[in-house]
């Protein structure tokens, strides 16, 4: 019987956009696996434990969305899952400010001939 023997899954994605602009788009690489006679893994995608199916580019809200990939080998079972997760947080990026300070000066340098 065919068992599933490999996996990649996605790490955690977080992501800090700009207020009011969610949803916003969320890509990943995607999760991988094949079972022991080779045969390639078609995953189902889902988002939130529901029935909506989600892919790598779509568009995602302010706030925490579980991602489960769920495999199921070329005999029909669905045995493996991967899960991580999206997070996408509102606010502002904040830049530090550089100002020249009074204690160093520029200096000409030169080569030693």
């Amino acid at each position: 019987m065919p068992e599933i023997v490999m996996n990649t899954c996605p790490d955690d994605v977080t992501q800090l956009i700009d207020i009011g602009s969610a949803p916003q788009s969320v890509t990943w690489e995607h999760a991988q696996a094949i079972d022991n006679s080779g045969f390639v893994e078609s995953p189902i995608i889902t988002m939130n434990n529901g029935p909506n199916t989600v892919n790598s580019g779509d568009l995602f809200p302010l706030g925490n969305t579980v991602i489960s990939y769920t495999f199921c080998d070329s005999a029909g079972n669905c045995n493996f899952e991967c899960r991580f997760e999206i997070l996408l947080l509102e606010g502002k990026t904040i830049r530090p400010l550089i100002t020249p300070s009074p204690f160093f000066t520029a200096k000409e340098c030169t080569m030693p001939t």
